[in-house]
Order: C-alpha cells, then structure tokens, then sequence
C-alpha cells in the first residue's frame, strides 16, 4: 500500500534528515529530561529476572530506565540511527531496528513490551498491539494521551446536535484536534479504554489493568500548577477524562503480590470473563 509506505518512510526521514549534531542534541536533551511519572508506575510489574523490549523508543530513554530494574532490555525504533547513536554513547546495550507493525521477532522473545507516546503514531495500531502481545509472552503495557470524546457524555451530546448529514464535520469547529496529525506524518491515535477492553477480551487475554492521571507540562509554572491541580481534581471527581492512561494487557494471569501491588499503586485492575464457548 502506497500510503503504508508513505507513512513508514516519512518517520524514517524525521530523523535521516537530521545532521549528528543536531541529533547528539536531541539525544542529549532526552537523557538528561526528568523521568516521567509513568515509569515509576511500572513499579507493581517489575522484576530483576525479566527481559523488555521498548517500542519507538527513539532516544533509547525507556530502555536505559527499565535496564536498571530488569535482566535485559532491547531498545527498538523503525530506523536505528538515534539508537545507535544510544548505544555508542554507552546509554543502551542492546538495540534493534524494527517496524513494530511487523517484527522480525520471535514468538515470545521476551516477557514484556513497553510501548510509551509511540502507539499514536502507528498507522495500523492494533495490528501493533498484536504484534507486541505475541512477542510478549507476560503483557504490553501502552502509554498514550486518552481519547475524551468516550468518557464524556456531554462532548458526545454536542457532537450529535452540530454534526448533521448535510455536514458531518461541523463539531470540529469547537473540537479543534478530532482530526489532528504530527509533522512526522501520522494522525494522533487516542487511546480509550474501552478500546482496549474489547480487544483484550477477543483475544482471551485474562487480564487487564488501567492508571489514569494528569500531565503537568508547564515547566512548573504557577499557572500550570494551578491547572494541574484543578485539572485534577475535575478527573477525579468524574467530571473531565484525565488526559492519560496506563494501560497493562496481560498475557498471564498475575500473582496475588502483584495484583495487591498495582491495586496500592492506584490501578483498577480487571480479570476478564472466560469465552464459554471456548
């Protein structure tokens, strides 16, 4: 497929086109950026004896975190120039170029997969899912902003009021990023949660796990502060989605340790129904 193509190359030149200064740069920028919050909630899942393989980890950041914590890590992206780049500079050990739409990996080759602020850019998203889950012999976990339009009824009421058959589209006008697309050259793909439940539950995956919370991405700022603080309070009471979401997809059912572990870290963690015609 021409657009296939046209997508797979345009991520691949993002970077191609860079000179090895500016890419130094950017890679230094990203080592040195403060851990986000979400890898401290992979705490629950952890284990010393694991192997992960992160997904679109361009700068090999995901990788370097999780080596510290984890037997061994495989950084992948779909062009290898800024993990290399890891890797020399002795940030990363391991590496692989791989277009996680269709990976050159082995069923079950290791037992995690890390896919954070990279599902989005998938031209064929859940087919990236499948693919991550059957190299994943213990689960995925996926990072991604959330998609409001399903966790709020009164943006779904207004949407059904502008958009009319004569123009479908005239929601947009207030709802600015429903079509949105990165310069990179992918339409932003939101998360929801429900999404990943239907999909974990045709599959026959046991279980599934969701974190849900708020990014504060204003330098500190008192205004962003107060945003933040606000933003979330309005979440947590229901009212607005938070913006993010942690999802975990089980391949195997965890231990009782772990369960209690993810619940005290502020999961909701689901085991789902069995298929009875199965």
């Amino acid at each position: 497929m021409k657009f296939l193509e046209k997508s797979y190359q345009s991520h691949q030149n993002w970077y191609q086109n860079m000179s090895e200064e500016e890419r130094l740069v950017l890679l230094q920028e990203s080592i040195n950026r403060e851990d986000p919050i979400e890898f401290k909630k992979l705490f629950p899942i952890l284990n010393p004896n694991d192997t992960w393989f992160t997904v679109g980890d361009s700068y090999g950041t995901d990788a370097m975190w999780l080596s510290s914590h984890c037997k061994e890590v495989t950084a992948t992206d779909i062009l290898k120039d800024m993990i290399e780049l890891a890797q020399q500079k002795g940030y990363i050990k391991s590496f692989s170029a791989q277009n996680t739409e269709k990976m050159t990996f082995e069923d079950d080759s290791f037992d995690f997969a890390c896919c954070r602020d990279t599902f989005h850019h998938f031209p064929r998203p859940y087919l990236a899912v499948y693919e991550m889950l059957r190299c994943a012999k213990k689960g995925v976990v996926i990072d991604e902003p959330v998609d409001p339009y399903i966790r709020m009824p009164f943006l779904m009421f207004i949407c059904n009021i502008l958009d009319t058959k004569k123009n479908p589209k005239r929601s947009s006008m207030f709802w600015k990023n429903r079509f949105s697309f990165e310069i990179v050259g992918n339409y932003v793909y939101k998360i929801s949660q429900r999404e990943f439940e239907k999909m974990a539950m045709g599959i026959a995956l046991p279980a599934i796990a969701f974190y849900k919370f708020n990014h504060m991405r204003t330098e500190n700022s008192f205004k962003g502060k107060v945003k933040y603080f606000f933003t979330t309070i309005l979440s947590a009471l229901g009212i607005i989605p938070y913006v993010r979401t942690i999802t975990i997809l089980f391949r195997e059912l965890p231990d009782n340790d772990t369960k209690e572990a993810l619940r005290k870290q502020g999961y909701y963690y689901y085991e789902l129904p069995k298929n009875p015609y199965l």
